[in-house]
């Protein structure tokens, strides 16, 4: 089942900032990939981007 989005909150995003700031902080320890991927597959934005391409004749 698909989620509706969710903004995150201040407080959330100053809560979370250290951990992104630490020096030995890579992307793959925050969660799936193929989720991440799942969900540019169905954004409005990436839908957007990919109509913007296309009118462009970038493929």
């Amino acid at each position: 089942m698909i989620q509706p989005p969710r903004v995150p909150t201040l407080r959330s995003l100053v809560m979370a900032a250290p951990r992104y700031l630490r020096p030995g902080f890579h992307p793959s320890q925050e969660g799936d990939l193929g989720a991440a991927l799942d969900h540019i597959a169905i954004s409005p934005a990436h839908a957007e981007f990919e109509s913007y391409r296309r009118a462009r004749g970038n493929q």
